[in-house]
């Protein structure tokens, strides 16, 4: 019963953020499966993506979690600490990454990954600007605007934490993940201070923090999980994110949207390469965004996004 419950969990928890982003979307759900793989070498593959085609992504995650203790109580017998490594390839980006992780009761977790991003100057993904008030905006098929010198290739190494609390209680379930990112100094085109980050289509400081915080409530109805999720990214930006002249300000967050969540689950515990699959799928109105509540697009237009899953054992 633990597992199916933890199962549906992590399926809930699969997550996809605003247009043109690529590569957060599955890293939030793998780093929450926690019943999958103790003991084990275990690999998850998602694939996603999200109206425009720039999403369209592949990550692969293999995970070893060997147990921290034993014990048959539900609210402790999901626990481990662990070692992962993987990549999310996407039209724009590559992005590997290797973390720990660790999980001291069925209910929550906690870890740190580091993640070495490279952007291709293909598809206008790799961008820069020289404040965070620069006009980055793009629409729902379109690239974001170009910065002073357009699109280009650059390195963008980053180490993110991450935590998440979790419960099911009958057929309702609940997930709360917190992620914080910090950028290592990435080299920007002269004049130039801020990065725009695919995976909450907001620009960020190239030495700075943004964190993306997503609460998901829902029912279970056998395989079937429907939900209501809560998604908000906030990124600071310190004196150096901008010219020496300009006034501090935050035009690019709080944003937040909000919507319905699913999670079909085609068949679990087979055991072997092939264990679990599971198909999901989001849709979020933005309530408070710089360019997606009518300046840009309008706040009717949701966020879709759609991806499959497929989990196994290695060994």
């Amino acid at each position: 019963m633990m597992k199916r419950v933890a199962l549906l969990l992590a399926a809930l928890s699969w997550s996809t953020s605003a247009a043109a982003q690529t590569a957060q979307a599955s890293q939030t759900s793998q780093a929450l499966q926690p019943s999958m793989g103790i003991d084990h070498l275990r690999y998850t593959n998602t694939v996603y993506a999200q109206m425009n085609f720039r999403t369209l992504a592949e990550d692969l995650r293999v995970r070893y979690r060997p147990s921290l203790y034993r014990s048959e109580k539900p609210l402790f017998a999901m626990n481990f600490v662990g070692l992962m490594a993987g990549a999310t390839i996407a039209p724009g980006l590559f992005r590997p990454t290797i973390g720990v992780e660790v999980q001291p009761l069925s209910v929550f977790s906690f870890g740190a990954s580091f993640e070495p991003t490279y952007f291709y100057n293909v598809l206008g993904l790799g961008q820069s600007y020289p404040s965070p008030t620069s006009d980055f905006r793009s629409g729902p098929v379109k690239q974001p605007k170009d910065g002073p010198r357009g699109s280009y290739s650059f390195y963008a190494p980053q180490v993110t934490l991450y935590a998440t609390a979790q419960a099911a209680v009958g057929h309702l379930v609940f997930r709360n993940a917190f992620k914080a990112t910090k950028l290592l100094g990435v080299d920007v085109n002269e004049g130039d201070r801020v990065v725009y980050e695919p995976s909450i289509d907001v620009p960020v400081y190239r030495n700075g923090w943004w964190a993306q915080n997503d609460t998901d409530v829902g029912v279970r109805y056998d395989n079937l999980v429907l939900g209501l999720r809560h998604t908000l990214v906030v990124a600071w930006y310190p004196s150096g994110s901008r010219p020496a002249n300009e006034v501090a300000d935050n035009p690019n967050t709080p944003a937040g949207r909000v919507g319905p969540v699913l999670a079909y689950t085609l068949f679990a515990n087979r055991g072997g390469l092939m264990d679990t699959a599971t198909i999901l799928g989001v849709v979020q109105w933005h309530y408070v965004n710089r360019y997606r509540t009518g300046t840009e697009t309008s706040a009717a237009l949701p966020l879709v996004g759609a991806g499959f899953t497929l989990a196994g054992d290695l060994l």
